[in-house]
């Protein structure tokens, strides 16, 4: 792998929200070349302190994107209809719950990525600092002095 492969995937990672097997895949057929996978990629950054800083950016990019493209997934109503023919000759509108449920499955497959990747920002679990998650607690204070009970 060469810094011009390391390069053009960090671009396909960033602009075109690829995944790095897919952008790994990409740049061999681009490129023609072999060689190019997830490892060998993991290999070149691994002890490079800057090209980790770079991919790291890039994926937090790409996160970013994902989560921008849920509302439009979620607002994209335009193949939730589809036009039927029925038996006697009459064209009606009628759900595509297949478009429906994959809209579905795209938003909640985002969401879950989003918060696997950047859980400190779209985590479920509160971080009040470096230390890790925090559990939400609350205190309960009890006042004794109430004589008229």
């Amino acid at each position: 792998m060469t810094r011009e492969h390391f390069d053009r995937i960090i671009t396909l990672i960033e602009e075109e929200e690829l995944t790095l097997g897919k952008a790994c895949k990409k740049v061999r057929d681009e490129f023609n070349v072999k060689g190019i996978s997830r490892g060998a990629f993991h290999c070149y950054v691994c002890n490079d302190k800057e090209l980790s800083s770079i991919y790291a950016r890039a994926v937090r990019n790409r996160t970013e994107a994902m989560f921008e493209s849920l509302i439009d997934i979620a607002d994209d109503s335009s193949g939730d209809k589809r036009t039927i023919l029925t038996k006697d000759g009459r064209e009606i509108e009628v759900e595509d719950t297949e478009f429906v449920r994959r809209s579905q499955l795209r938003v909640d497959t985002r969401k879950w990525v989003i918060a696997k990747t950047l859980p400190r920002k779209y985590g479920d679990r509160i971080f009040d600092d470096e230390d890790g998650p925090q559990v939400p607690t609350v205190s309960i204070v009890i006042d004794s002095t109430n004589k008229n009970r």
